[in-house]
């Protein structure tokens, strides 16, 4: 801008003493003289600005030139400022200082009823930004809303009528959620939803805040597209995907990652069950209880994991789970149990679907942790590892168990490649009412732990059994041995 206004100084006097430039060049001219160039505007912050009854531009706290719009005419001067919450100034258009969007505060404007919030952040080519804009939360506490698109990071959330029925939220769609924590102005880590959520979209993570769907049989969350990972932190609760109901299919392109605090880094849902969940990257247990789980008191359908399901030192973390029946559990990786008890769990209390584990199902050898790295359910469809399965230390830990008694019908399959005994008690072990056929690609090795190494029905019948390798005892009583109750097939 300063060169352009140096430059025009000098032609005007160039221009005052050679003449000004005609239409055509005089070829015997020895000094050219130059065009006089229009001065850039000068560059201003955007003011916060009132621009219609549904829109509002204003400066990000980093330069980005950015706009909200509602689909419904619900912003007068009046009210602007009571709507739109900043960190320093407000809506009148003289301010000069860069905002931080701190809330759209919704509460009590019974017009924004249903109304679309959508924000777009730009970058500025002088004042810059990343073209991202942060909120701090969105309150439309007592309403219900249309879709709501946030260019950036939004913090929290609520809203939702009295009439449960009705969609609360048509749909959420964000950068990310929770990446700031409290500083952008959320006020709390807790988004709560009173009613359904149609969609939930994000464009990368979702990061240690919580999300609550209630509403009895209608606190619902429609499809979940989570573009990153689901990320716990220090707070119980952390980086927590919660439906009172229901949850649709589930997609993470990244991981489940649990940390410090209790139930960190997991998806819930109540009676009405997940209907799918596909998590490109692993599930990871953390430090604390029931950190990185993904669990469902009704139906849990399909789950295919990416990676690996990691227990951690937490007890009960790193575990899929369902109080009713679940479908087909796929792990691309391997289920490893971690130091701390019932981690690196796959269950059911009802009936699970076919289980497929691409590596291995192995327990720690040197931590006391009963139960982990454990695979039960009421009756398993069939079992496929391709690795081995490998106790550990403790009793019951790598190890594979269907309900001991009838109505149980077992293990319709098993395929695996090592059967490997450990020191605690029943450790790399298989228990079943009975089997279908069994297959061994290795070898069933027992060790220092009573049962370890074995596969073994206790009121039916036993399929098939192929073994290509060898079948060695352990130094401990009924360690590596195949034992059917009743009879076997061959």
């Amino acid at each position: 801008m300063r060169h352009a206004v140096l430059q025009n100084l000098v032609c005007k006097l160039r221009n005052v003493v050679f003449g000004a430039p005609a239409r055509r060049r005089d070829r015997s001219r020895r000094f050219s003289s130059c065009v006089v160039v229009p001065e850039a505007l000068e560059m201003r912050r955007m003011p916060a600005t009132l621009v219609g009854a549904t829109q509002v531009k204003y400066q990000d706290i980093d330069g980005d030139d950015v706009t909200v719009t509602f689909n419904k005419a619900i912003l007068t001067s009046a009210n602007v400022n009571t709507i739109f919450v900043f960190d320093t100034g407000t809506v009148d258009g003289t301010t000069t200082t860069r905002q931080q969007l701190r809330s759209i505060n919704l509460n009590g404007v019974s017009a924004a009823a249903g109304t679309n919030i959508t924000t777009v952040a730009t970058r500025n080519a002088v004042t810059r930004g990343d073209g991202l804009a942060a909120i701090g939360q969105i309150n439309a506490t007592g309403l219900d809303v249309g879709t709501i698109t946030v260019d950036g990071d939004l913090g929290r959330i609520r809203a939702g009528d009295a009439t449960l029925t009705t969609q609360a939220v048509a749909a959420l769609n964000a950068h990310s959620m929770g990446r700031f924590r409290l500083a952008t102005g959320a006020g709390s880590f807790t988004s709560q939803i009173s009613g359904k959520l149609g969609a939930l979209t994000l464009k990368t993570d979702f990061h240690e805040i919580r999300l609550l769907v209630n509403g009895g049989a209608n606190g619902q969350i429609g499809p979940v597209t989570i573009n990153g990972s689901i990320i716990g932190g220090s707070g119980n609760d952390s980086g927590y995907i919660n439906a009172e109901h229901s949850i649709g299919p589930v997609i993470v392109k990244g991981d489940i990652l649990g940390s410090t605090g209790e139930v960190s880094g997991a998806i819930q849902a109540g009676a009405g069950g997940i209907t799918s969940v596909t998590v490109d990257g692993s599930l990871v247990g953390g430090t604390a209880l029931e950190s990185g789980q993904i669990f469902s008191f009704g139906v849990l359908g399909p789950v295919t994991i990416g990676g690996n399901v990691e227990g951690g030192s937490g007890n009960g973390s790193g575990f899929i789970s369902t109080a009713g029946n679940a479908g087909t559990i796929t792990v691309k990786g391997s289920l490893i149990g971690g130091a701390g008890e019932r981690s690196g769990q796959i269950g059911a209390q009802g009936n699970m679907g076919a289980v497929k584990i691409d590596g291995d199902v192995r327990a720690q050898t040197t931590a006391f942790a009963p139960q982990s790295a454990l695979i039960a359910g009421q009756q398993i469809a069939s079992v496929t590892i391709g690795g081995s399965l490998i106790g550990g230390g403790s009793q019951d830990s790598g190890q594979i168990q269907t309900n001991m008694v009838a109505p149980s019908t077992g293990i319709g399959s098993l395929t695996v490649g090592n059967i490997i005994g450990g020191d605690g008690l029943r450790s790399g072990a298989v228990r079943a009412t009975r089997f279908g056929a069994i297959t061994i690609n290795g070898d069933v090795i027992g060790d220092e732990g009573e049962d370890s190494g074995s596969i073994r029905s206790f009121t039916g019948e036993m399929g098939a059994v192929k073994i290509a390798g060898d079948v060695i005892g352990g130094s401990f009583t009924q360690a590596g041995f195949i034992r059917s109750q009743t009879t076997m097939a061959s």
